[in-house]
């Protein structure tokens, strides 16, 4: 079997169809095998291979949104807001970061606040 060059490139694409699955279908109602089913010619051993379970690609998808836009950094630098209003600080600045054309990798949806 070829050793893959870009594993880099197979973590994306497994990360970018289980985010739209995740988002279109739910994470409870979204199996291995409908990410499978996306990924064009790759196998179920390939993404055991860079996860160990759904649940581990959820929080990678975390990682990469929350890293990415940094946005409990500037929460923290906002003064007087309550719990619920960090929160929904959080999800605007995410939301805000991934809608732009720069950082979109697909279009997400948001749930009004």
């Amino acid at each position: 079997m070829a050793r893959n060059k870009y594993p880099e490139e197979t973590v994306e694409k497994i990360l970018t169809a289980a985010r739209r699955l995740f988002l279109e279908k739910g994470y409870e109602h979204t199996t291995i095998q409908d990410i499978v089913d996306q990924l064009d010619g790759l196998t179920k051993g390939a993404i055991y291979h860079h996860f160990k379970s759904k649940e581990e690609i959820l929080t990678a998808l975390k990682d990469d949104m929350y890293s990415e836009a940094d946005v409990f950094h500037d929460m923290e630098q906002q003064t007087g807001l309550n719990g619920l209003e960090k929160l929904r600080y959080v999800l605007r600045r995410n939301q805000e970061y991934h809608t732009t054309p720069e950082n979109s990798g697909i279009s997400r949806q948001c749930v009004p606040l």
